[in-house]
């Protein structure tokens, strides 16, 4: 840590999107995906992937079996069209070159688990815990956020979660637990990711774009600078 992918924004865009289309397809919940993600960041760190699907349903199966103790879900990953051609023999020896590239660390904490353990220990209301992993996934989308210590991204979305829902809060309850202060946070920077996103028309979770446009569009320099004029 930190990781370093090997590869572009834009392939970096199409391999999340398709991390979220399986999670999607498999009903796999919101901390698979982190997992999951950690461990595609990992392999990009080591290598280029030439056929990204395969390893996004097989990091997403290795974070399933860990996590939720699940049996193999090989079977009902390969009834994707992506997958039509792959063997379950090939899936497995896949699976197997992950986990040894992995060093078989699998049990990683992401900003997710984080974020889980700062909203209980702030005892934040469940409107703030949500806001924060939504920010999270916006981190999911940009290689410039594997580089950010997990601990420190988890505040920095708490604190813009914070921000965006009106919660006053007191951060010095986290000192004992971090060494990261406020000023030290990626604030500003993350809101300007999640107005790319926008721009993009990449609508995180399933927030309607209604929702998008009252939480970010507000935001982008354009409608600052139409604001300015107005003045």
């Amino acid at each position: 840590y930190p990781w370093i992918p090997k590869i572009s924004a834009d392939d970096r865009f199409e391999y999340i999107a398709t991390v979220y289309k399986q999670a999607a397809r498999l009903d796999m919940d919101t901390e698979l995906v982190f997992l999951a993600c950690n461990y595609i960041d990992r392999l990009l760190s080591a290598r280029k992937l030439e056929f990204i699907a395969i390893y996004v349903c097989v990091a997403l199966n290795i974070a399933s079996k860990y996590e939720q103790g699940m049996a193999s879900r090989i079977s009902d990953i390969l009834k994707d069209k992506q997958m039509e051609f792959v063997s379950k023999d090939y899936f497995k020896q896949i699976e197997q070159c992950v986990l040894e590239t992995l060093d078989w660390l699998v049990g990683v904490k992401t900003v997710y688990y984080f974020i889980a353990k700062y909203v209980r220990i702030g005892e934040l209301e469940k409107n703030v815990r949500e806001m924060s992993i939504f920010f999270a996934k916006a981190t999911l989308w940009f290689n410039k956020y594997c580089y950010i210590n997990v601990s420190k991204l988890a505040l920095t979305c708490i604190c813009l979660a914070c921000r965006y829902t009106n919660t006053e809060f007191d951060f010095s309850v986290f000192q004992p637990f971090t060494v990261f202060k406020l000023v030290d946070l990626h604030v500003d920077e993350l809101r300007d990711s999640c107005v790319e996103l926008f721009a993009r028309k990449i609508f995180i979770d399933r927030l309607s774009k209604a929702e998008c446009e009252i939480s970010f569009a507000k935001k982008t320099p354009e409608n600052q600078r139409k604001r300015k004029r107005v003045e």
